[in-house]
């Protein structure tokens, strides 16, 4: 579903998250914080993480994926090395073998915020 995604990243405003999926929203979710990977977008709400896929030429086209923080069984960190410069944050998700994959070469620190926040939710 989410597949991989790789090179720049960075965190974004709350405000700019929420314009994102606004109309996805119900009225007691609150948005944590979003992040956007080249194209794509992802936004953690106090309920559910959802990745907005952007595809085509032009980006006009857009899916929502939607997983509720319930169904998040595990994730990990996966640091740097010596000769791979990329950090991974891997989620799995129930009823997928597969983790959902984020591999991001520039800001690492996004890396780390999103674990923080996805710890917050699920762990709490």
């Amino acid at each position: 579903m989410l597949g991989r995604l790789m090179g720049n990243s960075s965190q974004i405003s709350n405000k700019e998250a929420e314009s994102l999926v606004n109309s996805l929203l119900i009225p007691t979710e609150s948005i944590r914080m979003g992040f956007k990977f080249i194209r794509d977008y992802f936004v953690i709400t106090d309920k559910r993480v959802i990745h907005v896929d952007v595809q085509g030429l032009t980006g006009s086209k857009k899916e929502y994926h939607s997983i509720p923080i319930s169904s998040i069984v595990r994730f990990s960190v996966e640091s740097a090395g010596t000769f791979d410069m990329d950090v991974e944050f891997k989620m799995w998700v129930r009823s997928t073998p597969n983790p959902f994959v984020y591999k991001i070469s520039k800001n690492k620190q996004v890396v780390y915020n999103l674990q923080a926040e996805i710890s917050q939710l699920v762990l709490n």
